[in-house]
């Protein structure tokens, strides 16, 4: 386990540019897994807080996440590790946010496809 840990170390030091591409296409592979498992859980059963809650984690992520990384890629030194534990802990506090206002998130999408199919029909 150690020698694994410290290749991912020595892989995230090589280069920042490997962390920003993740940063970006790991959010959006996740994404779309979690958009299929969605469309495959509403067939069978009701809606999952948990599955709402991540989808809405991966796209906050997708675009504040990559937002920030890029930020501290121009801003600070181009370190590799530091990105990755900047990148996760905006992972984790949009999981903690999302996972505390799903409710709140899913009624403004609701509220909002609601208003743009009244605008429609004007």
């Amino acid at each position: 386990m150690d020698a694994y840990f410290n290749n991912i170390i020595y892989y995230l030091n090589q280069g920042s540019e490997i962390v920003i591409f993740w940063a970006m296409i790991a959010p959006l592979v996740f994404l779309l897994f979690l958009v299929i498992a969605d469309k495959l859980l509403k067939k069978f059963t009701k809606k999952s807080y948990l599955l709402h809650a991540l989808v809405y984690t991966t796209l906050f992520t997708f675009f504040f996440g990559t937002f920030g990384i890029l930020i501290l890629f121009f801003i600070t030194d181009e370190n590799g590790e530091k990105l990755a534990l900047c990148w996760l802990a905006i992972f984790m506090g949009m999981l903690v946010f999302s996972l505390l206002k799903t409710n709140s998130i899913t009624k403004m999408f609701v509220d909002w496809s609601k208003i743009i199919q009244k605008q429609k029909k004007k």
